[in-house]
């Protein structure tokens, strides 16, 4: 990054960070010695993990996490679960918290953008779009649609190439990305569709599926209304989307939203 792309980052960062500030109440600081608690996604399981050891160095603040598909994360948020930082994979979930009054105003902020692949089990040869009505592929494994960004990609996929219809019977579902990728793993399913970033952890062989068949898969970050430790939601907020957090995303495989997108 220049220079100069890197002072307009920071003064988007800054000017993100106070809007934050005002809407949750004008807190300074997280709360001495209570830890931050983070909700994220299922597909960031190996991902905040990372950038919260480094968090933790640098702050010394300390945050936990629990994983588990964007919907339903969503739906706890909207009963008034505590949680300080909602990780999304999905913004359409954070929107809606948004028009329901379940966050804090102007609080919701791009930090990643995910793609989808088509993964195969260990020891099995590369798969595409195509072969997935051939009798060789018996079951495909999927997040579910209705809570998971990256399973409602995989369906438009499948819609977008016309061969929904003659695959769907041959769907297994898995309520997040985890559990999908833990089928696929244990050979109990023979391909999956999964987030680039989580198949390249694993180190599986995959096929990336055309981002065109599918809408973009867009993660926000967000600080709920019923959050316990607001400003710990909001410092750790602000690593996620310092240089250093960022860094750590690409790293993983995730692509990094333009400097000042929001």
């Amino acid at each position: 990054m220049t220079q100069k792309g890197r002072s307009e980052y920071l003064r988007t960062l800054t000017l993100f960070l106070a809007g934050v500030l005002l809407s949750c109440g004008g807190e300074t600081g997280s709360q001495v010695g209570k830890p931050v608690h983070v909700a994220a996604a299922s597909s960031l399981q190996f991902v905040l993990p990372e950038v919260g050891t480094h968090y933790q160095l640098a702050t010394g603040n300390k945050v936990t996490f629990s994983f588990a598909a964007s919907g339903s994360i969503s739906r706890q948020i909207s009963r008034g679960a505590p949680i300080d930082l909602f990780c999304s994979a999905d913004s359409r979930f954070v929107r809606a918290l948004e028009a329901e009054g379940h966050i804090c105003p102007e609080s919701a902020a791009a930090y990643a953008f995910g793609s989808l692949v088509l993964a195969v089990n260990p020891g099995a040869g590369p798969v595409n779009l195509e072969k997935l009505s051939r009798a060789d592929y018996p079951d495909i494994g999927m997040a579910n649609p209705e809570l998971a960004p990256y399973g409602r990609a995989a369906k438009e996929a499948l819609m977008a190439t016309g061969i929904w219809e003659s695959v769907a019977e041959k769907v297994v579902y898995g309520e997040n990305v985890a559990q999908v990728l833990a089928h696929l793993s244990r050979g109990n399913i023979t391909c999956a569709f999964l987030p680039h970033h989580l198949a390249k952890w694993e180190k599986l062989r995959f096929t990336e599926v055309d981002p065109s068949l599918y809408d973009p898969i867009e993660h926000l970050l967000v600080i709920p209304a019923s959050a316990g430790n607001s400003s710990g939601g909001m410092s750790f907020a602000e690593f996620v989307l310092s240089l250093k957090g960022r860094g750590i995303l690409q790293n993983h495989g995730l692509r990094l939203p333009d400097v000042g997108e929001r």
